[in-house]
């Protein structure tokens, strides 16, 4: 691999890993996968067990910076961890960094996400854009003190939603862990391939095509790759077992993509895929 090239691996919800082949990004990092009953009525923490098995199964030695979109547990339960265990920087709102804080990460790798704001690591700019969830009602708040756990799902607040705006030699492209809009946030933003959650993803016709423009056909991207779409209550094993409603939703994502001549890929777990 070319330092000019890039290259994608899908490991489960919205976690994706980006490499060069010189500088190596990691989003979420969601691996421990608690099963539904433990989300409900118990209590979480990352296993540092499954993280290190994860990471070893999907080659990730080193990793620059984690980048997370929003804090709920499902995008940050492990996000210290897998800093821990590769080095990583931890970038995103003050509701993630207290979680870093909360595992004794050095302020010194906590870098704080604002809106607009862009880091650089490499050959790769990575701009926080304003975004939406999808379940404005769902956890909402931050998280303002440092998050030791074993905490219930709920002590994971939202800590105000990101789309990532990642710009790369080889080509750009737009992460969206969260089905919600956000009109003209992505105004101006041009890029080659966007990372669309599934999951929460708006039933009515009207918003799903509002979403579909907002985030594809007026970015001009040239390839959408469906994220947030595999059952994250299963452990990593099962991948790429969906969630319920998942394929309902991608069949339109592919059809529509079909009427627009937008290339539609589910990328393969595990596997490196070329992006550009």
């Amino acid at each position: 691999m070319t330092p000019a090239s890039l290259q994608v691996t899908f490991l489960g919800t919205t976690t994706l890993y980006l490499s060069d082949g010189e500088t190596h990004l990691l989003t979420n990092g969601f691996f421990t996968r608690p099963p539904l009953a433990q989300v409900l009525f118990g209590r979480l923490a990352p296993s540092r067990e499954r993280i290190r098995q994860a990471l070893r199964r999907a080659g990730i030695q080193q990793v620059d910076a984690l980048l997370v979109g929003h804090s709920h547990y499902d995008h940050t339960l492990d996000c210290a961890e897998v800093c821990r265990q590769t080095g990583a920087a931890l970038a995103g709102s003050v509701s993630t960094l207290n979680i870093g804080r909360g595992a004794g990460l050095p302020e010194e790798r906590l870098y704080l996400a604002k809106e607009g704001r862009t880091f650089s690591w490499g050959a790769f700019q990575v701009t926080f854009l304003p975004w939406k969830h999808s379940f404005p009602r769902f956890y909402p708040g931050e998280i303002v003190t440092p998050l030791v756990p074993p905490v219930p799902v709920s002590a994971y607040r939202e800590g105000g939603t990101f789309a990532l705006f990642i710009e790369h030699p080889a080509g750009s492209l737009l992460i969206l862990e969260s089905a919600g809009i956000l009109p003209g946030a992505l105004k101006g933003i041009r890029t080659r391939a966007v990372f669309l959650a599934v999951a929460g993803f708006p039933r009515l016709p009207a918003g799903r095509e509002r979403l579909f423009r907002e985030a594809v056909l007026n970015t001009g991207a040239e390839r959408v790759f469906p994220i947030h779409h595999d059952h994250f209550f299963l452990p990593l094993d099962n991948l790429p077992v969906l969630l319920p409603g998942s394929r309902a939703v991608m069949d339109w994502l592919a059809g529509r993509c079909r009427q627009e001549g937008i290339g539609f890929e589910s990328l393969p777990p595990w596997e490196r895929t070329a992006l550009f």
